[in-house]
């Protein structure tokens, strides 16, 4: 386990330890969700990003990690949550290729099982 620095939208920066790029991501995911749950019933939905810088430190370089690598974390139950405050938060494109990388992604790792 290694300490990650996830680059927020808003400037600031969330840090966990994680075995990898995406699987912090992974990590701020379910916590962005679940925060939002239970401040809010009703919205504003989590704020997620298709893609987000991660690195190990300042002195470190950053590396892009898309969502959709990081929920091959997660367990099946906790996509659809993710993608319903994903397509609230991005463009409709953005999306769209969100789903494909998922799709492909999944594909991918079911030829491998």
């Amino acid at each position: 386990m290694d300490k990650f620095y996830i680059v927020l939208p808003t400037g600031g920066e969330f840090v966990t330890a994680a075995g990898s790029h995406a699987e912090a991501v992974a990590v701020f995911c379910l916590v962005e969700v679940i925060n939002k749950a239970n401040q809010y019933t009703d919205g504003p939905p989590a704020d997620l990003w298709s893609g987000y810088w991660v690195h190990r430190g300042r002195a470190s370089r950053a590396t892009t990690v898309r969502l959709a690598s990081a929920m091959q974390f997660l367990n099946r139950s906790d996509w659809q949550l993710l993608n319903s405050g994903l397509e609230l938060n991005v463009p409709p494109h953005t999306f769209r290729e969100h789903c494909d990388e998922l799709i492909r992604l999944t594909a991918k790792h079911e030829a491998n099982q």
